[in-house]
């Protein structure tokens, strides 16, 4: 019989392989060794495979081509192309994602506002290269991910960096190729001060002391928690930018995954207004990801329209109030590719 099993969160580092329209791939041996997040002190770029489209008259090209696209994947579809390029496969839909990019470019609409993928969702290289296609900017958590980013692309004004806990030279590394870059440690900010003082907009990663998230695992912005300066330490950073000369372009947080109120972006938003208010230089304020998706058909998820019209609310009347525009970013990552890939595999019985 068929087993059909459909995954949510699948970083498919060890099996990038051929991808085809609807995005069929196939397993490769590709060691996990060279996707490390640890990077070496050298910073290897991994050696991936191209990214491959049908051509036109290609066996694949054709066998698709008789199905329409649609939003979503038939059990007859999907066991077709089990049979006919065996298994396992992995099928990732891009209408899926383009859809789903197109439903935040309308919820924001009026807002200025750009969205950036957290690759950690899903980082195979496949999928960067389409996500690029479609427009999305992309947002790492590794150097590893940077040098994916590059490799699928991206320019790096396109590319965000935030990283927790990690040795100066990767946040070196990443001001080296020009990618954004938020800090979220005072003694790696006081190295990016004295090393680039001025000369490099960089972020700050803030801890706000929110709880929020599906769970403890997954909530980020609490008081405990190891992500992010925390607020106590904001007049340490104004006097690390007095001493040193920083340019603090963007406040960051992130405080959680599986987030469903709308209310705790909102709170968000108000605690970084606050801090703002010590950076007169700042640009951006970076609101993180986290969007609830449902994974069962009774579940809901976050209401972006409502969240875009509660962001769009929120900054006009800062705006109004302190003569100071914002850009605001968002880093949406499974609310992008949880519901687009289907795995198949065989099963003697």
């Amino acid at each position: 019989m068929i087993l059909k099993v459909r995954l949510y969160l699948c970083s498919l580092y060890s099996m990038p392989g051929k991808v085809f329209f609807y995005f069929i791939e196939f397993p490769s041996q590709l060691p996990t060794s060279q996707l490390s997040n640890s990077p070496t002190p050298n910073f290897p770029t991994p050696q991936l495979p191209t990214f491959q489209l049908p051509t036109p008259n290609s066996p694949t090209s054709l066998f698709l081509s008789s199905h329409a696209m649609t939003n979503s994947l038939s059990n007859e579809l999907l066991l077709e192309i089990a049979d006919r390029f065996g298994t396992p496969v992995y099928v990732y839909h891009a209408e899926k994602i383009n859809s789903q990019y197109n439903r935040l470019l309308q919820a924001f609409t009026g807002s200025d506002l750009r969205f950036f993928y957290a690759a950690k969702a899903l980082t195979n290289i496949n999928i960067l290269r389409y996500i690029k296609s479609i427009g999305c900017n992309i947002d790492c958590s590794s150097i590893n991910e940077v040098l994916l980013a590059i490799q699928a692309g991206f320019e790096p004004g396109s590319i965000l960096y935030t990283s927790s806990n990690i040795h100066f030279s990767e946040i070196e590394k990443a001001a080296e190729i020009g990618v954004h870059i938020n800090i979220d440690s005072l003694s790696n900010l006081e190295k990016f001060g004295k090393k680039f003082g001025h000369s490099y907009p960089v972020g700050i990663r803030v801890r706000p002391n929110i709880m929020a998230g599906g769970n403890l695992k997954i909530s980020t912005g609490h008081a405990s928690s190891k992500f992010g300066i925390p607020l106590e330490q904001i007049d340490e950073v104004a006097a690390l930018v007095k001493a040193t000369n920083l340019f603090i372009r963007t406040l960051h947080i992130h405080t959680g995954s599986e987030i469903k109120d709308v209310d705790v972006f909102a709170k968000g938003i108000e605690v970084l207004f606050e801090v703002a208010k010590q950076f007169p230089e700042l640009e951006v304020i970076d609101l993180g990801g986290g969007f609830k998706v449902p994974y069962q058909p009774r579940e809901e998820g976050t209401d972006i329209e409502k969240l875009g019209k509660k962001v769009k609310e929120e900054f006009e009347g800062f705006k109004i109030k302190y003569k100071k525009h914002f850009q605001v970013w968002f880093e949406p990552g499974k609310f992008l590719v949880s519901d687009f890939l289907d795995s198949e595999g065989k099963l003697a019985t």
